[in-house]
């Protein structure tokens, strides 16, 4: 398994991405690209409660782990994924050409309507962007929809997402040290499940 030396520019690491693509490997570093471990992917997708005919948003795509647990249990699930990093977004859409992939930026997209039944999302860390990413994606959900979503266990996640997550019945579990690991970061994460019960 092949790591990005830190050193590369992002042009190098966007080449040597589509290098591990064509060949099959495990993405392992893009511009705060940290994909999300597939047991994690599908436990993510079992507190989803997927349901047929439901319309799904995965908001930042990267390689795909997330689209790939939610078509394992719903091969014609509605999904709708986003992505902005060109090399991935071209990797998505020849893997998953039954889903609908966007080439943007989730967070200033203007592409995407609200009235998702469930959104499953691992967003960018950086700045605390997870926490805008989060809160956007909640704005996004239908009444009775169900956010499942992965976040820093920071000091601004817990002061803003936690009591939303609180106030709303979810879940807010930390995740064991080194959950990112193989993805080159031992980053502190949580594992969130919001519901929304009021339009």
């Amino acid at each position: 398994m092949e790591k990005m030396p830190n050193s590369l520019s992002i042009a190098e690491k966007i080449n040597l991405t589509r290098m591990q693509l064509e060949r099959g490997l495990k993405v392992m570093s893009v511009h705060e690209l940290y994909p999300t471990p597939k047991h994690l992917a599908n436990r993510m997708v079992d507190l989803a409660r997927l349901q047929p005919g439901q319309k799904i948003l995965e908001p930042s795509a990267g390689t795909g782990a997330l689209i790939e647990s939610i078509l394992r249990v719903d091969p014609d699930a509605d999904c709708t994924a986003v992505e902005c990093e060109e090399v991935l977004f071209h990797h998505l859409r020849k893997t998953f050409p039954n889903v609908k992939v966007l080439h943007d930026n989730f967070f200033i997209t203007r592409r995407l309507e609200s009235g998702y039944d469930r959104i499953l999302m691992n967003p960018p860390f950086l700045h605390a962007l997870d926490i805008k990413h989060i809160q956007l994606a909640m704005s996004l959900l239908s009444p009775g929809g169900r956010l499942v979503a992965i976040c820093a266990d920071g000091p601004r996640q817990n002061d803003i997402l936690k009591p939303l997550v609180r106030a709303a019945d979810g879940c807010w579990e930390p995740l064991p040290i080194g959950t990112f690991k193989e993805a080159g970061t031992m980053v502190r994460t949580v594992l969130l499940t919001f519901q929304k019960w009021h339009s």
